[in-house]
């Protein structure tokens, strides 16, 4: 019995820690884009990343990089941030992700995918639903 609570005491924490590496990645990433940092938000997505709308990463990168660097100030926040699925080299997660820059702002909910690499967590695949433009 106490082998038994041991090892669940165990996984519980290496399931603690994966979860703060995750939320760790994802607290950076937001801080990339709101310090409008677009090399470093742009490290934060996988080489293999799933862009949208069957477009290269060399113009998705393109797009984003406009986003980020056009403001004169960006705010971003996360609200209701569930683990879907969460093992050692992945992550689903999905929240509620509130963005704010002069005239415009938003509220949709994400869903992403994780993978570790040896450069640490990296988002594979964003998907945003229901967004509601915010006045």
């Amino acid at each position: 019995m106490l082998v038994e609570r041991e090892a669940q005491r165990a996984e519980e924490e290496r399931a603690h820690a994966l979860r703060d590496e995750v939320l760790t990645t994802m607290e950076d990433w937001k801080q990339a884009w709101v310090a409008q940092d677009a090399g470093a938000y742009l490290s934060f997505y996988a080489t293999d990343f799933d862009t949208p709308f069957q477009i290269s990463r060399e113009e998705w990168a393109s797009f984003r990089i406009s986003r980020i660097q056009n403001p004169r100030w960006i705010r971003v926040e996360f609200e209701q941030l569930d683990f879907v699925q969460l093992e050692e080299n992945f992550a689903a997660i999905s929240f509620t992700q509130l963005y704010a820059a002069p005239g415009y702002a938003d509220r949709s909910r994400k869903h992403m995918d994780l993978v570790r690499t040896e450069q640490g967590w990296k988002i594979r695949r964003e998907d945003a639903v229901d967004t509601v433009r915010l006045e």
